[in-house]
C-alpha cells in the first residue's frame, strides 16, 4: 500500500492548530482570522494543489482535514453538488476550485475534506492533496490589484504568495463562507 504523502502535513496541522475539533452545531469559542495586516508578521499556510494551480489557506482557519470517506461524501442527484453526512447531519460540500471560478474539479482520488475552524458555517470544502505547511512573511504577499478585487468579492481570493515551486493563490475561508451565506439567503429556490 502506498504511503499517504500528506500524512506529515495533516499530522502537523492536528498537533499545532487543532485543539478542539469543530463540528456542525459546535457552540464553543470561534476563531476567525482575516487576511493579515500588510505591516508585518508571518502567516502559516496550508498549501495544496489542484492540477496545475496551487492554493494557500490560513492554517488558523482550519478545523479538521478528513478523508472523503470519513464524512460519507456523495453527490446530490438534484443539484450535482457534493454533500457529506457527519453524525447524522448533512453538510454541503463546496469545491474550492468552483469558488475561485475554475472549471476543473478536484479529483476525488486526491481530495481531502476540510472543515473550517469557525462554527458559524456548516460547510465543508473539497480541496486537493496538501503539499506543505509553510510560513510566509506578510511582506512577501501581494494583495490583489484594486481593479480585480471587486471581480472576486465573495470568492475569498485575496492575494498571491510567491514560492519556489510557483505562485500560491491565497483564499480566505471566512470570506468564502460569508459569500455562500449571502447567496443562500438571496437564492429564490
Amino acid at each position: 500500500m502506498e504511503e499517504n504523502s500528506a500524512a506529515p502535513v495533516i499530522d502537523h496541522i492536528k498537533r499545532e492548530y487543532v485543539e478542539t475539533p469543530i463540528m456542525p452545531g459546535y457552540s464553543g469559542e470561534t476563531q476567525v482570522k482575516t487576511p493579515p495586516n500588510p505591516s508585518g508578521g508571518a502567516l502559516d499556510l496550508l498549501i495544496f494543489r489542484v492540477q496545475d494551480s496551487r492554493f494557500g489557506l490560513d492554517a488558523a482557519q482550519i478545523g479538521e482535514i478528513l478523508e472523503p470517506s470519513e464524512l460519507q461524501l456523495h453527490r446530490d442527484s438534484s443539484s450535482d453538488a457534493y454533500r457529506a453526512i457527519r453524525e447524522g447531519v448533512e453538510i454541503p460540500v463546496i469545491e474550492i476550485t468552483t469558488v475561485v471560478g475554475m472549471t476543473e474539479s478536484v479529483p476525488l482520488a486526491e481530495a481531502k475534506l476540510l472543515l473550517p475552524r469557525f462554527a458559524e458555517t456548516n460547510v465543508a470544502f473539497l480541496i486537493g492533496e496538501p503539499e506543505e505547511m509553510a510560513q510566509v512573511e506578510v511582506a512577501d504577499i501581494e494583495l490583489l490589484p484594486t481593479l480585480i478585487r471587486p471581480m472576486v468579492k465573495g470568492r475569498g481570493v485575496w492575494g498571491i504568495a510567491a514560492r519556489e515551486a510557483g505562485a500560491v493563490l491565497l483564499v480566505d475561508l471566512v470570506e468564502v463562507a460569508e459569500g455562500i451565506a449571502v447567496y443562500n439567503a438571496t437564492d429564490p429556490s
